[in-house]
């Protein structure tokens, strides 16, 4: 059975294995939301921006997630999906996926203070309740908190960006080891 073959075997039992077997054969595919490419992983992260990733964990902390919704087109419901922070919301798409994929690429998190502070405020937030159970207890998180306050008390936003990054991998990693 030659490879050619194996892949049309594959791509006859499921939607996945079409979907891999066109990824293989052309390089990328796009499903639900997911993308599959097939290539050369240090060329596919240049596709996306700085810090990209980082802007993800910030987003997720902070609770932005992709809405659903629908209008009406000629009597029928058309869904249709955005995603919003603060007062910015993303235009309207209609594939899965895309809007929040928007707003990161957009975001302004480490461009605007207003956009920033706000994940600070949440930040400060979780450490006050965390020192209200238990007054002598310091952990990483303070100190990452600490730096994240002298960057701020400094005016570096990349800096304060870093360490707000830092003390989120943190914060989730100790959330994980509970």
């Amino acid at each position: 059975m030659t490879d050619d073959n194996k892949q049309q075997k594959l791509s006859d039992s499921t939607d996945t294995a079409i979907a891999y077997s066109t990824c293989c054969v052309s390089g990328a595919v796009s499903k639900d939301g997911i993308s599959l490419i097939h290539g050369d992983s240090l060329q596919a992260l240049k596709s996306y921006g700085d810090n990209h990733f980082d802007v993800a964990i910030i987003a997720d902390f902070m609770g932005v997630k992709e809405k659903e919704s629908t209008f009406d087109s000629y009597g029928k419901p058309k869904p249709f999906w955005y995603s919003k922070y603060l007062g910015y919301r993303t235009p309207a798409f209609g594939v899965p996926g895309k809007s929040l994929n928007h707003l990161l690429n957009e975001n302004k998190f480490l461009h605007s203070w207003d956009w920033l502070m706000p994940v600070y405020r949440k930040i400060r937030d979780i450490i006050n309740d965390r020192a209200k159970l238990d007054k002598h207890t310091r952990t990483k998180g303070d100190l990452l908190e600490l730096d994240a306050q002298m960057a701020i008390c400094e005016v570096d936003i990349q800096k304060a960006f870093d360490s707000i990054v830092a003390f989120i991998k943190w914060y989730n990693a100790s959330l994980a080891d509970r």
